[in-house]
């Protein structure tokens, strides 16, 4: 169930939890080259977008599951081919589907959200600031306003010109990209400078609670060079995992109002593809994608 620009929080994890999004500066310009061209075909606004060594998390506002769904398939697809290509790694990439969880239109949830996406970084230990992670993150670029820089390499123009023979240059298959991001819902009225504000203050609170937070001898943050300097094949000791919410709300009353949305869609849907199944007419619920039509059988194997 996808409701139309609304705020979604998106996240990616690698197979097994292996570093294979470890940060480089080339790595970096093709993952936002890669977002800047999905951009550019889907009809979707990018709030936040940060990348780990092994996962990844967006905040967006698609017009519509088609919009979110197309968005999701050109960046999983096309980040495993350049992450693995740069890594050496043939084999499957991602660990599972993308994991999509509505954000409600209340300030508090969505700011929420932001403070958790600004944190990846600080809170696993790894940097003192998000202002410090080598990868890709877009604290700096919402608290000053500045877009993300990256390429898109268009590896089809590349194959065609290598099999015939053909030399070409950087720029008849390389196009830049400048990724700029999209304020809020909830922040959509204020102004540029106020919203550049606001990501400030919530950064410096998250450094200070950083530095704050009680620490034993030798677990000083492992810094962005030895981050760089990762194995990508590698994988973490232990990788928490903890039950994703239904939707992210800061009152009962909407998370309520949600799963109840929720329930009524999956009643539609299932009553839907019932009748599908028999060869009836069926009418799916707004925001779905309808399953494909059953089988035909051959009418001499029927009866």
């Amino acid at each position: 169930m996808t409701k139309p620009r609304a705020l979604y929080e998106i996240t990616c994890r690698c197979l097994q939890g292996r570093f294979l999004l470890c940060p480089s500066s080339m790595l970096n310009r093709l993952l936002i080259g890669v977002i800047g061209r999905a951009l550019s075909l889907f009809d979707l606004e990018l709030c936040f977008v940060v990348f780990l060594s092994n996962h990844a998390h967006f905040l967006v506002v698609p017009k519509d599951g088609e919009a979110l769904s197309g968005f999701m398939q050109h960046v999983n697809s096309n980040v495993a081919r350049e992450a693995g290509r740069l890594h050496r790694w043939k084999e499957k990439f991602w660990s599972r589907r993308a994991r999509v969880i509505w954000t409600s239109d209340e300030p508090e949830a969505q700011i929420a959200r932001l403070v958790y996406l600004l944190e990846q970084g600080v809170k696993e230990g790894l940097v003192w600031s998000p202002y410090d992670w080598p990868g890709v993150h877009s604290a700096w670029a919402l608290a000053y306003g500045q877009p993300l820089k990256g390429i898109w390499i268009d590896r089809t123009a590349l194959y065609r010109a290598n099999k015939r023979g053909k030399q070409l240059e950087r720029h008849q298959f390389v196009t830049e990209y400048e990724v700029r991001l999209a304020p809020l819902p909830c922040w959509a009225e204020l102004e540029a400078k106020e919203v550049q504000r606001h990501v400030r203050e919530l950064v410096t609170q998250i450094e200070i609670a950083a530095r704050e937070r009680p620490r034993t001898r030798n677990t000083n943050p492992m810094g962005p060079e030895k981050i760089c300097r990762q194995d990508p094949h590698a994988q973490p000791a232990t990788s928490k995992r903890s039950p994703a919410p239904k939707c992210h709300t800061a009152t009962v009353e909407e998370w309520v109002c949600y799963q109840q949305a929720y329930r009524e869609f999956v009643d539609c849907f299932r009553h839907a593809a019932q009748r599908l199944r028999r060869g009836l007419e069926a009418k799916f619920p707004p925001g779905s994608f309808p399953p494909h039509l059953p089988y035909v059988p051959h009418l001499a194997l029927v009866g």
